[in-house]
């Protein structure tokens, strides 16, 4: 059940305003490594995570979704989310998901295990082996 808004006093004679509810507590938060940022070694989050920018070492792990921005590039031992999307680069041993989508602007090099689907949409690079509905992928994080 939504959080009831919240009333804003006003000056006296004005009509009452209301704040929005707050975000529900249950969305998961996002991460972002910024553009022009460079992380490495284990990069773990517990909600939805997007890389603009660089990741290099041994596990990417997202509860949520991972998307590799246009602009990111990642290099890993394995890449694990909910949901991965490839607009960069994403060079793995290993991406294990639910969904694997590789856009037109995206390049995939990995072993690929995906419980649902894996995408690939024209003029997106894709160099990998692949092993599509598997029934339990290891759970992200």
């Amino acid at each position: 059940m939504p959080a009831a808004p919240t009333p804003v006093p006003t000056p006296e004679g004005a009509a009452e305003r209301e704040l929005p509810p707050p975000a529900p507590k249950h969305a998961p938060p996002i991460t972002v490594i910024a553009e022009g940022t460079a992380v490495g070694g284990r990069v773990e989050v517990r909600g939805d995570l997007r890389v603009d920018g660089a990741v290099e070492g041994t596990l990417l792990a997202a509860g949520g979704s991972c998307e590799v921005s246009a602009g990111g590039k990642v290099a890993v031992g394995t890449a694990r989310a909910v949901a991965v999307v490839v607009h960069g680069v994403l060079h793995a041993e290993e991406v294990v998901a639910r969904r694997v989508v590789v856009t037109a602007t995206g390049e995939l090099r990995a072993q690929v295990v995906a419980a649902d689907a894996i995408e690939v949409e024209t003029g997106g690079k894709l160099d990998a082996t692949l092993e599509v509905g598997r029934a339990d992928p290891p759970a992200p994080g």
